[in-house]
Formats: structure tokens, C-alpha cells, sequence
């Protein structure tokens, strides 16, 4: 396993030995002491404030907390992306399948991937609980923040039985605050204005990309998204390089125009 090597402030991993979607306790702290955290303290949580304890049904309230600064870590596994189309359009969620145990990933990363089974190494900055309230009921999941992909294995492939869930969008509070406007880049109405490039497509480009990928699409290059950028921006991002020809490079995460 490689060691970390990009700080975090909080590690949260299930040390439940009762349910077998997360780890147990000793392999939670054999990989704790695999990638070379050296400091860790273990303590008893409860349910997020509000929420019935009944709702974590056989789950041990117990979790592993790095209490210290820590680094990322890159570990393997197994990622299921499953493809939902909601009001936003469409958009995935994944289920990452690790030696530590299960956990979902709700990233914008994901969102221009396919339907499909993907193993490979994935850079994760922190494992953390996230609660949410969807048609009248509350869920709890254990999430892994996925930074980076690198795949071995791709799989693309309709996922059978694939569970209604909400969009992100709806649930995450931060993404509500960040619709107002088209891009979060955002390029100055001056700039496009004075680009020499005054045609109406590629201002179009312009005010979506941004000036350095508007020209690499504008001239049919290679591009690579951001998945940082606003969650709604890079879903539009993703549905124009697809309505101009562009597909999707799941191993390279990059973007190429057919043929070419």
C-alpha cells in the first residue's frame, strides 16, 4: 500500500465487527498502521444529533477517529458506478469497495463516468458520515471523499437494481449556494468580450470552460475537466463536450473527439 501523502484534518473509519458492509477492528487499525499513521485514539460516537438511533439497525456506534492531522491515502478497490437521472439530469453515485470495508462516494468526478464495475487505486482524503432526509426518510452513509482515480480494470456496463437516490445537488447544502450563476470560474464579461475569438459558439465556450479550455475545445483538442468546479457547471460541461462530439476516456479520465 502506498503511503499518504496529502493532509487532511479527520480520518473516520467503521470499526463495526457486526456488519459486514464495513471493516472490522483489526483491519481498520492493520491499515492504519499499513500506511504509516502512527497516531490514533478510539472513541465512541452517537448517532448525528436528531437522528433516531434505531435508524443505524445493527451498526456499531462505534468509529475509529484520527484525532491528529493525517495524510490521504491511496488505496485499492473495486468502485460500482451507477448512473440515476434526476430533475438536474444525469448524474452517479458509486459504491467503493475497499480491504477497510464499503463506502459511498457521491463525488462530481463520477458524474462523467458510465454505468459499469471499475478496479483500480483511488486517492481518498478523507472517510466521514454524511446524513440526509429524502421522502420522509433519514439515511446515513459512510462516505469516501475521492480525489483521484486511476483505474486498472474497466467494466462499463448496465448496474442491475439500481436504488433510487437523491441527486447531490438536492442534498448537499454548499451545491444549493453555487447554482446561481453558469460557470464558478468565473470568466469576466470583459474577457469575453475582447477575446479575439468573437464568434457566438465560441463565446458560448468561453463563458462555459473558461479561456484556456474554451480554445482546446474550440480546436477540437484533447481536454481533461476539472471536477472541482461548481457540481452543476461540470454537468454542463460534460453534456456540451458530448453534444460536440467528445467521449469519454474512463483509464486516461480525459475527453477526445471521435476519430481523431
Amino acid at each position: 500500500m502506498d503511503k499518504p501523502f496529502a493532509k487532511v484534518s479527520l480520518l473516520a473509519v467503521s470499526i463495526s465487527p457486526t456488519d459486514a458492509r464495513h471493516a472490522s477492528s483489526f483491519n481498520a487499525v492493520q491499515f492504519l498502521k499499513t500506511a504509516g499513521l502512527r497516531i490514533w485514539n478510539s472513541i465512541a460516537v452517537q448517532p448525528p444529533h436528531g437522528e433516531s438511533p434505531s435508524l443505524w439497525g445493527k451498526c456499531s456506534p462505534f468509529f475509529l477517529f484520527l484525532k491528529e492531522s493525517i495524510m490521504s491515502i491511496r488505496i485499492s478497490g473495486t468502485l460500482v458506478i451507477k448512473e440515476i437521472k434526476g430533475a438536474n439530469g444525469k448524474f452517479c453515485v458509486g459504491d467503493l469497495t475497499t480491504p477497510i470495508g464499503e463506502f459511498k462516494v457521491k463525488e462530481s468526478i463520477l458524474d462523467q463516468f458510465s454505468e459499469g464495475r471499475y478496479e483500480g487505486e483511488f486517492l481518498v482524503e478523507n472517510f466521514y458520515l454524511s446524513s440526509y432526509i429524502w421522502r420522509g426518510k433519514s439515511t446515513t452513509d459512510i462516505r469516501a471523499k475521492v480525489m483521484e482515480i486511476f483505474l486498472d480494470t474497466v467494466d462499463e456496463g448496465k448496474i442491475e437494481d439500481v436504488p433510487t437516490e437523491p441527486d447531490p445537488i438536492a442534498t448537499e447544502p454548499t451545491a444549493a449556494a453555487n447554482q446561481a450563476g453558469p460557470s464558478d470560474i468565473p470568466v469576466p464579461a470583459a474577457l469575453v468580450q475582447e477575446h479575439e475569438n468573437q464568434d457566438p459558439v465560441f463565446q458560448e465556450l468561453l463563458e462555459l470552460f473558461g479561456a484556456d479550455l474554451a480554445d482546446l475545445v474550440w480546436d477540437s483538442k484533447d481536454v481533461k475537466l476539472d471536477p472541482t468546479v461548481d457540481r452543476a457547471v461540470f454537468r454542463s460541461q460534460r453534456d456540451r463536450l458530448k453534444e460536440m462530439g467528445y467521449v469519454f476516456d474512463a483509464k486516461s479520465q480525459g475527453w477526445s473527439k471521435k476519430g481523431e
